[in-house]
């Protein structure tokens, strides 16, 4: 099992992070194939979740590099699913052009 996560502050429950790894699958099998994906969720002192989602790419020939999105919410899992709907569409915007910069 691949571990995409570092929490500071945080440790969710075991069926929670059932759900953080789900999200993280989806944007793991959009990214590059030569991308590092992971995520790092901070517990802020207000109480929110500070989620950040860095996927970074070797290949520039087919990615900018580094695609970046990040998220704030007061629940874990709302947190991690906004920042992972930010990269979703990153991904899938760069996946449509990715090849434009061959041509």
């Amino acid at each position: 099992m691949k571990n995409y996560f570092k929490f500071s502050n945080v440790k969710p429950e075991p069926a929670e992070f059932g759900r953080c790894f789900d999200m993280m699958s989806r944007i793991d099998e959009l990214a590059p194939s030569d991308a590092n994906v992971s995520v790092i969720i901070h517990r802020l002192a207000d109480g929110n979740y500070h989620t950040m989602i860095p996927v970074k790419a070797t290949d520039a020939r087919f990615s900018t590099g580094l695609f970046f999105s990040e998220a704030r919410h007061r629940c874990l899992t709302s947190s991690l699913k906004a920042a992972q709907t930010k990269m979703l569409n990153k991904l899938t915007k760069w996946k449509e052009q990715r090849f434009e910069v061959l041509a």
